[in-house]
Parts: structure tokens; C-alpha cells; sequence
């Protein structure tokens, strides 16, 4: 590694939503930093207008990928590519092949992010992305001098939050999004014991060094817990879990946007609309 600049794994996590995932796309291809940058697209198994979606941005923004070669990785496959315009960028594009009747036994969405952890990440720090969020054009630069410090093995950033509407396959941005809890999306000071009692870390403002990995995995035998009773909160646990290890750095910037619409988890858990007994899947547009 060029001790200058690091190299970025982003997990986009995917399903159902082919508007939105455009822009998430586009907020990765938009960054303004000069060093790698590794795009790994986990998407389960989604409508043909999604992947479609996701087939042409990334050609429009330069990825060359052979769809007839892939990479079989448990129960899907993976298609990867260089990019012609930015050499320092790449994709690894996953699509797996669950069925419908077989969503129900795991949580979904950390599972591939556990095989993204296990298989794909070749980057030395770790950022999570969702189909319904963007980042800020300077994240990856900002976070890569905060990680020059070797002593910093975790960040959290600032976060915005939008009620949004599709309209003309475009995203709308109505207004700012208020949240029951007021800390979250804030990069207040870090206290363990306040993490422990509540998630005030959301997923897409997270970043940590991928070796931070290997001591979660020795303790809990896996990452992310996967297990369907933590669908709702299986990145607090993440976090919870890593927190065993490691002190988290706030980054008092805003490099993060969460869109707030009528399938969002966190909006329907901050209204008091949502259950344990229904899955996340079922939320998906």
C-alpha cells in the first residue's frame, strides 16, 4: 500500500430499489479522491429493472465487465471490472441467487456483507453503503487523512438525513428528516458505554480498518451477526462487536446522506410502524 494513500473497499448493499441505487453508484464515481477505490455491489438477487440499472451506470461511468465470467462464491456469482476513464477504480458486482422463499432464514443484508468481508474486500479500510444513501464527493480523501493517524482503527462521520420521493426515475429531495434520536447521524463524542446502550452509529457513517475484522471473527466464529433476529439492529451488533476492540473517532464532517422514504426501515422504526416479525425484504420497493 502507498502509505499516502489507502486504499477504500465500499460495500453497496442492494435490492429492489433501481432508481436510487443510480445515485449510489454515481456518489462512489463522484469521489474526488485520486487514490483506489473498490466497489463491491452486493445485490440479492434483484428485479431485472435493478440490475439492468446497475448493468448500465456502471458502463455509462466506465466499468468494462464481461458478464459471461464469474466468480462462483456461495449460492451467486460475481462479476468484476477494471474502469477505462479511472484506473485507480474498480468493481466487484455480486449477484446472489436466494430464492424468494428462502429470505426469511437469514438476516439478508448482513449475510453479504459477510461474504463481501470473506471473499471480496482486498482494501486495507472499509466503508458500507446502502441502496438508499449517498456520500459526499470528498470521503474518501477526508477519511483517508484521518487514517493516516495508525493509531485510529474506526470513524464515524456526520450524516444528513432527506425525506424523499421518486419522481421521473429521479430521486427528490423534500426537506431534511428529523430523527427520533437527535444524536444520530452526529459525530458526537464517542462513549462505549453509551453505544452499548443504544445505536446512535448510523450504517453508511462507519469506516474501519479491514484488519479490525480478524479479532470479531476469532470471538463470535462470524462478522456481522446474520441471523434473522437481528435484521433490524445487526449493525449496532456489528458495531457492538467491535467496540470489544477498538476505540471509534468521531469525524465531525459531513460525508454522508440517508434518504428517508416510505420503505425505510429507520423511518418506519422511528414511527413506531415496524416489527420484529416482519422482514426487511418485504419493506423493498
Amino acid at each position: 500500500m502507498d502509505s499516502m494513500f489507502h486504499k477504500f473497499s465500499v460495500i453497496l448493499s442492494s435490492f429492489n430499489r433501481p432508481v436510487m441505487i443510480k445515485e449510489a453508484i454515481n456518489s462512489i464515481w463522484n469521489q474526488d479522491y485520486v487514490g483506489r477505490i473498490e466497489l463491491i455491489i452486493m445485490d440479492d438477487n434483484s428485479n431485472s429493472e435493478t440490475i439492468n440499472n446497475i448493468k448500465s451506470k456502471l458502463a455509462v461511468n466506465g466499468f468494462d465487465i464481461d458478464y459471461n465470467l464469474s466468480i462462483n462464491i456461495e449460492k451467486g456469482s460475481c462479476y468484476t471490472g477494471n474502469n477505462s476513464l479511472r484506473p485507480n477504480m474498480f468493481v466487484k458486482f455480486f449477484i446472489s441467487n436466494v430464492e424468494d422463499q428462502d429470505r426469511k432464514d437469514k438476516c439478508r443484508y448482513a449475510y453479504l456483507i459477510n461474504l463481501a468481508l470473506t471473499y471480496l474486500v482486498t482494501g486495507d479500510v472499509v466503508c458500507y453503503l446502502t441502496d438508499d444513501s449517498v456520500y459526499r464527493h470528498n470521503k474518501f480523501s477526508i477519511l483517508n487523512e484521518i487514517f493516516q493517524d495508525t493509531k485510529i482503527n474506526a470513524t464515524y462521520d456526520e450524516m444528513v438525513m432527506y425525506d424523499v420521493k421518486i419522481f421521473n426515475n429521479c430521486v427528490i429531495r423534500k426537506s431534511t428528516y428529523k430523527p427520533f434520536n437527535s444524536d444520530v447521524g452526529k459525530a458526537i463524542p464517542y462513549k462505549k458505554e453509551r453505544l452499548f446502550a443504544e445505536n446512535y452509529i448510523d450504517h453508511i457513517t462507519l469506516s474501519h480498518r479491514y484488519n479490525c475484522v480478524s479479532p470479531v471473527t476469532e470471538k463470535y466464529k462470524s462478522i456481522w451477526d446474520d441471523n434473522k433476529s437481528a435484521w433490524i439492529h445487526s449493525d449496532w451488533i456489528f458495531w457492538k462487536r467491535l467496540a470489544e476492540f477498538y476505540e471509534f473517532i468521531p469525524v465531525p464532517v459531513l460525508l454522508s446522506e440517508k434518504w428517508m422514504h416510505d420503505k425505510c426501515v429507520q423511518k418506519m422504526c422511528n414511527s413506531g410502524g415496524l416489527t420484529q416479525n416482519i422482514n426487511r425484504e418485504e419493506l423493498r420497493e
